[in-house]
């Protein structure tokens, strides 16, 4: 299977799972490229049958940039018609928050190409420059996991601007809702693959996620992420705090899951991911 193929198919899988993918891999497959296509970072390769420079094609994660651009678009598009759901937008507010999404999309792809044009004369016998080019474009590939609207972003500034007090209100109300309730699911789901290592009856499992989500409260972390992080609080927690839920074996069996949590924090930290 091509490496091009393989980042298609994980597009398919849900957003942990795809996440996760990578998470672990994406550094590896960068170093495949590097070794086996390309002399430099700005070889041509095809996905789809579009020619995209290499740096596109990994901080893509295998798709091109008009599928990005698709994504991108309709990732907005349906944020504004959840507004309306919640918020009842005007069309003058839908045409300044539309326009808003387009100005977004239009500086991601400037700092693509700022991006690309500082690894062009790469070196792929060059081992500082291949873990340099990781830097540059691992930061493109989450900013795609995690979506463009953000509080810096020039549509979230625009709602600001735009809404009236009791919109904002509202919208605020479905945005604490939709992200705890996204929270919770996937620490559920993280939990739940720890128990295939480290059974628990039903009241330490609910102990455990509450633990997990008291201490992510209020923090704006991306879902997909969530079961990586829940790793690394899970790992923070005290023997004696852990202790309350867990008995002795459970509590060896659960220090042995998330051993290797500082390889997490430090993927995390590329992300501008942090939990303090």
């Amino acid at each position: 299977m091509s490496i091009s193929t393989l980042c298609r198919n994980s597009v398919s899988l849900n957003p942990a799972r795809r996440a996760m993918i990578f998470f672990f891999a994406l550094p590896l497959v960068t170093a495949f490229l590097f070794t086996v296509v390309p002399k430099h970072s700005h070889a041509q390769v095809f996905l789809n049958g579009e020619q995209v420079g290499q740096f596109e094609s990994m901080a893509f994660g295998g798709q091109t940039e008009t599928a990005i651009r698709k994504k991108l678009q309709g990732q907005f598009e349906l944020e504004i018609k959840q507004m309306i759901l919640c918020c009842s937008l005007t069309e003058s507010q839908q045409e300044k928050l539309r326009l808003a999404a387009q100005g977004d999309i239009s500086r991601f792809f400037r700092s693509v190409e700022k991006a690309r044009k500082s690894c062009e004369s790469f070196n792929v016998n060059d081992q500082e420059q291949m873990q340099k080019f990781w830097q540059i474009a691992s930061p493109i590939q989450a900013k795609l996991q995690s979506g463009l609207v953000s509080k810096d972003s020039l549509f979230r500034k625009v709602v600001d601007q735009t809404l009236e007090p009791e919109q904002k209100a509202a919208l605020e109300k479905r945005e604490e809702e939709v992200n705890r309730g996204r929270m919770v699911v996937y620490i559920k789901l993280r939990i739940a693959k720890i128990e295939r290592q480290v059974p628990l009856v039903s009241s330490q499992r609910q102990a455990l996620i509450d633990m997990v989500e008291e201490t992510l409260k209020g923090k704006n972390i991306p879902a997909e992420y969530v079961p990586n992080i829940t790793d690394v609080v899970l790992a923070s927690f005290s023997d004696e705090k852990l202790g309350k839920v867990l008995d002795e074996d459970q509590l060896a069996g659960m220090r042995k899951v998330v051993q290797n949590v500082e390889g997490v924090q430090k993927q995390l930290a590329l992300r501008g991911i942090k939990l303090d």
